[in-house]
């Protein structure tokens, strides 16, 4: 009897070893398929499956995706990734890619656009595919021709031509920017030039606009500013006499928005997005000027901390810190001086006394300004003090709902009488789970008043420094101390 039991358990601790490993392998695929984890030797069964590469991505802002076509999952996509025909890419809200395909041909995304890149067909290898669905994009090649198609219409591009490609809600606009190109729908061909704005209708209609000769935009027609507001000021100019400004948001299907103008220029509140602005008159419109918005990328200052004491004659290091997005700083000082560097840090020496204050402004990988959120500043002496050493911070709590009963309180509670009935295990243990639960409930409530109705004191002690006469203290919730909820002087070694 003793054997068959060995054997069954034997038999069962098998079973048991087979379905946890089968287990573990599930999550690990699982979790691979749903891109939480990175499995390399995975990765690679793409470039064994005789994948052709199209290109790859030379810059990405923001959230962007892509897909291969043997896959359901859109994966985050980033700079220098490889492009394989058949590859889907995927502009988010807010984000935009700039791809370089076969030949030298040049592709710039806009916020919300979705292209596909076909395999060139077997007679023209040299010529480059995309299937168009939806948004905003730009697409150059100055040495071979290339396509972009839907379901609906063909665009085949000249050597050396530039057009731009915009889905409205009624349909797509096309917008040649250099050189020739050829729209091919169902009911016939139509040439692109400059001068002219093709529509193409849900009806399957063409529409021509012409381009206004006169108006022409001052500032770069693309721009991106960066704001740490909820809307930003945005100036533009303009040659021309214009009647009317259009602003609206590329790959969204909604109307643009028109604002009557005069003269020749006009201040916009943008909140952050992509945009694309015209100018109208009675002979057409001018063509686009493309901003984007964007929250600005925060820069902490480091050191030296606000309101610091910096000896004269010595070198000091500014030290700050920024997100990998910002490529080149500049430090500015009160004084005047400013300093292009593209490290993080900045090494100084001061020969008199004097108070300042520094930022830092910072530009992106594209050469925009990125503001500075805030500022610092410090004192410049002959003689510095030691920095107080703080002690431990007190707190000291009171509670007003647990005040001491008085002993006519006392004397008038009720006694609580003991049980002392005999019960089974049922009548035992079903109340006494009961009674568990009403106590850990109570104790959660109670606990949860408690922290409403306490009083909390804290109290900032520090060691005297010798030769201060008087000490400042900030409290901030804020780690920059922009907007301190306490700022005090004080005599004293505590508050």
């Amino acid at each position: 009897m003793k054997s068959i039991r060995d054997g069954s358990q034997n038999s069962d601790r098998k079973w048991i070893i087979i379905i946890c490993v089968a287990l573990v392998l599930e999550v690990i695929w699982l979790l691979y398929d749903l891109q939480l984890i990175n499995l390399p030797f995975l990765n690679s069964s793409k470039s064994k499956n005789n994948a052709v590469e199209a290109g790859y991505i030379i810059r990405s802002q923001e959230d962007v995706k892509k897909r291969s076509s043997d896959s359901l999952i859109w994966e985050p996509a980033k700079q220098n990734d490889v492009l394989y025909y058949r590859d889907s890419l995927l502009t988010l809200a807010q984000s935009s890619a700039v791809l370089y395909l076969k030949d030298q041909t040049e592709l710039q995304m806009a916020e919300n656009t979705l292209v596909t890149f076909e395999e060139p067909e077997a007679q023209s290898n040299a010529e480059i595919r995309l299937r168009f669905s939806k948004g905003d994009l730009k697409a150059r090649n100055p040495y071979n021709i290339s396509r972009i198609e839907t379901a609906d219409w063909v665009v085949n591009l000249e050597k050396g031509a530039e057009i731009a490609l915009r889905k409205e809600d009624k349909g797509y606009e096309f917008e040649v920017l250099a050189g020739k190109a050829t729209l091919d729908t169902e009911k016939g061909k139509e040439d692109l030039v400059e001068s002219k704005i093709i529509k193409l209708g849900d009806d399957k209609k063409i529409e021509t606009i012409e381009k206004s000769l006169e108006l022409k935009w001052n500032n770069p027609l693309t721009e991106r500013i960066y704001t740490a507001d909820d809307k930003a000021k945005v100036a533009v100019e303009w040659k021309g006499q214009a009647q009317q400004l259009k602003i609206s948001k590329p790959g969204e299907q909604e109307e643009p928005q028109t604002k009557t103008i005069k003269g020749q220029t006009a201040e916009l509140e943008l909140e952050p997005g992509n945009y694309q602005i015209r100018l109208e008159d009675a002979s057409g419109i001018s063509s686009p000027k493309q901003i984007e918005v964007k929250k600005a990328p925060k820069i902490y200052l480091k050191k030296p901390l606000p309101r610091d004491r910096i000896a004269i004659g010595k070198p000091m290091e500014f030290i700050w810190e920024g997100e990998n997005s910002l490529k080149s700083y500049n430090l500015k000082l009160s004084n005047g001086q400013s300093y292009e560097v593209n490290e993080n840090f900045k090494a100084l020496q001061f020969d008199q006394e004097q108070d300042i204050v520094w930022k830092i402004e910072a530009k992106d990988a594209d050469g925009f300004k990125v503001p500075s959120l805030y500022e610092s500043k410090v004192y410049l002496r002959h003689d510095t003090l030691a920095a107080p050493k703080l002690k431990t911070p007190k707190l000291i709590e009171e509670s007003e709902n647990e005040k001491p009963k008085s002993d006519s309180e006392k004397s008038t509670q009720p006694a609580k009488p003991e049980p002392s009935v005999k019960k089974d295990s049922t009548q035992i243990w079903q109340p006494l789970f009961r009674f568990v639960q009403q106590k850990l409930f109570f104790l959660y409530v109670h606990s949860a008043e408690a922290q409403i109705l306490r009083k909390k004191n804290v109290v900032f002690e520090w060691d005297p420094v010798e030769g201060a006469n008087q000490y400042i203290i900030e409290i901030s919730s804020d780690p920059e101390f922009k907007t301190p909820e306490v700022v005090e002087t004080l005599k004293k070694t505590s508050y």
